[in-house]
């Protein structure tokens, strides 16, 4: 009894295993077999020779082409569009690997994210590529990213190609969106608060801020208070300096200061060593939108220059030291990148070029109720 009683658990493992063998087996020959290679080997070879960038999803297109040395948006009147994720998106393109095929059932690409781009509420990016000479390079359906459970995995991307059933996952971040604003550059400038010396700004109501430094002190001091007020704490008057550090643009139009209603609010930024920028802003439709235009003061900067010398010389410092920048040259490239368009800030830095009074000022304590310094 004992022996073959070990006879049929024998048989039994082996029947299971026979039966593992044949259904995946069944598998393997049901889905089509991919290697984990790239899905466009050849493409790196002629990522310099790529001109254009077509994005499609629903009811929005987008065309970035390469203009000499730049590339700009089409759909946003050939403003300079952000050469460091074209790059980032023609790389990820060319590192995409096949890790398995998918569904080829219509029914089931929007669960993937792979249907028509062009159907309503299609989630899913039409991406084309083209070379310099117009011949298409490749073109892709990209849907939803694969999320991998694995600590330190590759993320994944689904895709499909036109006209084609099988969808695959492929690994690789590649996030495009077919909206202006995910492609231009949106680093417009940034000076230095330090540079900063004076701030004005004038509303359309009249009411006027104007902060400036005084010698001797770093501090900007505001002027021209109404009877009953006093300015708030320097540390907030200070924070106007930053007034156009770090701009980051939300989206772009061409148009200048001529488009701006009549009235619009007008900000004056002055900069120690001559540096003028000058703001308009004022309401289009259901937005507000930004012009900016720069000027040089040399006099003020000669000026400046002669001070500083002055300090070098008595501090006894030597003519090594760095120089201070070109400031003539500097207007000429804000102006050459701001001309003649018109922006959409962030609220927060909107909020900063066009503050108000009441922002920056108090009503008067009495002195019973200041506090000892």
């Amino acid at each position: 009894m004992k022996r073959s009683g070990k006879l049929l658990a024998m048989t039994i493992i082996a029947v299971v295993v026979l039966v593992a063998a044949v259904i995946s087996s069944q598998r393997k020959s049901a889905t089509p077999e991919f290697e984990r290679a790239l899905l466009f080997p050849d493409f790196r070879g002629v990522i310099n020779d790529i001109s254009t960038l077509s994005l499609k999803s629903g009811d929005l297109a987008l065309t970035i082409v390469r203009d000499e040395d730049q590339w700009v948006i089409a759909e946003a009147d050939n403003y300079v569009a952000d050469i460091a994720k074209i790059r980032q998106v023609l790389i990820e393109v060319a590192e995409l690997e096949v890790i398995e095929a998918k569904t080829s059932k219509p029914d089931r690409y929007a669960t993937l994210g792979v249907e028509d781009p062009g159907a309503k509420g299609s989630q899913s990016v039409l991406l084309e590529i083209k070379r310099t000479d117009g011949s298409p390079q490749l073109s892709l359906i990209i849907g939803k990213r694969q999320l991998s459970s694995s600590p330190g995995a590759k993320p994944g991307r689904y895709l499909r190609f036109p006209g084609k059933e099988q969808a695959l996952l492929v690994s690789g971040q590649l996030d495009v969106g077919s909206d202006v604003v995910s492609w231009i550059d949106r680093d417009l400038l940034n000076i230095d608060p330090a540079r900063v010396s004076g701030v004005g700004i004038e509303h359309p109501d009249g009411s006027i801020v104007e902060l400036s430094k005084v010698p001797g002190n770093d501090d900007l001091v505001l002027a021209k208070l109404p009877d009953g007020k006093e300015a708030k704490d320097p540390t907030v008057l200070n924070r106007m300096k930053d007034i156009l550090k770090n701009i980051r643009i939300e989206n772009v139009m061409k148009g200048d200061s001529t488009v701006l209603q009549l009235t619009p609010t007008m900000t004056t930024v002055t900069t120690a060593d001559g540096l003028i920028a000058r703001i308009r802003s004022a309401p289009i439709e259901d937005a507000t939108w930004v012009s900016f235009s720069f000027e040089y003061d040399s006099e003020k900067a000669t000026k400046m220059d002669s001070e500083q010398a002055q300090k070098g010389t008595n501090a006894g410092l030597s003519g090594d030291q760095e120089q201070p920048a070109d400031v003539g040259q500097e207007v000429i490239k804000l102006q050459s990148k701001t001309a003649g368009w018109l922006f959409r800030l962030p609220d927060y830095q909107l909020e900063l070029i066009t503050r108000t009074l009441d922002r920056l000022s108090q009503d008067k304590l009495a002195s019973s109720d200041k506090k000892d310094p």
